[in-house]
């Protein structure tokens, strides 16, 4: 008994010592659940996404993206951009530049690279709406073709009211009247503004809109003559107009006709600039909130089209016969010396370089390599310069388009080609994009080179 009591206390103690050890020592780590399976592919960061804007606009979302050609060539230029690059919006300075290659059949592509440009960003377009003008109006004389009008036949403007003009003669003209393809010839050539009136009383205001819309430009606003005498809401209203045959035969009468344009709404805001004058103590402010209106990208694209048709979608093209649109090709490169009908005989007021700002500038001398030649439009007013263009090398088979433009607060408000800061600053920055462009392009190696005989003239 006494031993059987004595193994039931030795077992007690065995216990109770193998229960303290267990408290005391420590407890083992839990094994890791085991992670899932995954690819044994390698992750690859997503590609950082890059645009051809200029990484020199001051704006921190674009601040950091690689700088493109563009911004290459003018900081190479420090000298004659330098400024610019400093404080591109002091001059709301936008630029274009579409470099262009060709394929086996010489057919175009393009790539676009920008500086500044920014479509919120309101400018004055001024004269570049001519261009546009200038092709609705070959399109509308091709639609009223079954009617027996060309672009050549007499066209004859009435007056309806006191703001109107009546022109039935142009001195210009072979023939001495008025026509279609004479008023075209006199806006490409020196930009004429009567020219444009007349045209764009002709298409009037409605037609331009709806056309322009329906090309996929829905923020154009061509809208008003260019005529000092006739503003505001007049430039609803346009002309009678009569057009006859070389015998004097009536072909087709357009009625006067009205559509509120003003009521239009301008698609940019902040479209209210101070002009200062010479007198410092005259200034005002400018609303453009009813004049015309036509962005930088849009003008750039209506010149593209024009000098491209068969790259250009069908919806966008403008409908002109091949001959019409010789017609534009040959006066928007042409020297105003050397068209006869209108004649500008007098070459030192309509210099070789007359309205080609981006490539001379203003440079007056007379121009002896016939190989390259400008097909632009520019516009100059209320401080803002644009020039669209597209630029040809025939001797080195060279072809870029360049679009920009410039904006001075300085002078006297509406620029008239004597003004000091406009020859001294404006034209230069024009001419100096222009040249060092097309030293870039001379550097250039291309697999084909392009066949550019159907602009020869």
């Amino acid at each position: 008994m006494n031993r059987v009591f004595h193994f039931v206390i030795l077992g007690i103690l065995l216990c109770f010592s193998l229960l303290l050890q267990a408290q005391t020592k420590p407890k083992a780590k839990s094994k890791p659940k085991p992670k899932p399976k995954v690819n044994s592919v390698k992750k690859v960061a997503p590609p950082v996404k890059t645009n051809t804007t200029s990484a020199l606009t001051a704006n921190p979302t674009t601040a950091s993206r690689p700088l493109n050609i563009l911004d290459s060539i003018l900081r190479k230029n420090q000298s004659a951009f330098g400024d610019i690059l400093k404080d591109p919006k002091k001059h709301h300075v936008q630029i274009i530049y579409t470099q262009i290659t060709r394929d086996k059949l010489n057919k175009a592509t393009f790539t676009n690279t920008t500086f500044r440009l920014n479509k919120e960003e309101f400018f004055y377009p001024a004269s570049m709406v001519k261009l546009p003008s200038c092709a609705l109006a070959l399109e509308k004389a091709e639609e009223l073709a079954k009617s027996g009008i060309t672009v050549n036949a007499r066209m004859l403007t009435d007056k309806a009211n006191d703001c109107q003009d009546l022109t039935h003669a142009d001195a210009s003209a072979e023939n001495g009247y008025p026509s279609i393809a004479n008023y075209i010839k006199r806006m490409l050539l020196v930009s004429d503004n009567i020219a444009y009136s007349r045209i764009y009383e002709f298409l009037t205001p409605e037609y331009i809109y709806k056309k322009m819309t329906s090309k996929g430009y829905p923020t154009a606003r061509i809208r008003i003559r260019f005529d000092p005498d006739c503003l505001g809401k007049p430039n609803n209203y346009t002309n009678p107009i009569r057009f006859l045959d070389s015998t004097g035969r009536l072909l087709y009468l357009q009625p006067a006709k009205y559509f509120p344009a003003d009521q239009l709404a301008m698609p940019i805001k902040n479209a209210v600039r101070k002009i200062d004058f010479r007198d410092p103590n005259v200034s005002l402010l400018k609303d453009f909130t009813h004049s015309n209106f036509f962005s930088l990208q849009d003008m750039h694209e209506v010149l593209k089209s024009i000098m491209f048709p068969r790259e250009t979608p069908s919806n966008k093209a403008f409908k002109i016969n091949a001959n019409n649109r010789k017609l534009l090709w040959k006066y928007l490169q042409m020297m105003p010396y050397e068209s006869d009908f209108p004649s500008y005989p007098n070459r030192e007021q309509y210099f070789d370089s007359y309205k080609k700002y981006l490539f001379y500038g203003r440079d007056s001398s007379i121009i002896a390599n016939k190989n390259i030649r400008i097909f632009n439009v520019v516009g100059v007013s209320y401080g803002y310069t644009t020039d669209c263009a597209y630029i040809v090398d025939f001797e080195h088979n060279i072809e870029f388009m360049l679009t920009a433009t410039y904006f001075i607060e300085e002078g006297n408000g509406v620029i008239d080609g004597t003004d000091e800061t406009y020859d001294r600053e404006v034209l230069p920055f024009f001419r100096n994009l222009g040249q060092s462009v097309y030293k870039y392009e001379l550097t250039k190696k291309r697999k084909l080179l392009p066949n550019l005989l159907e602009f020869k003239f």
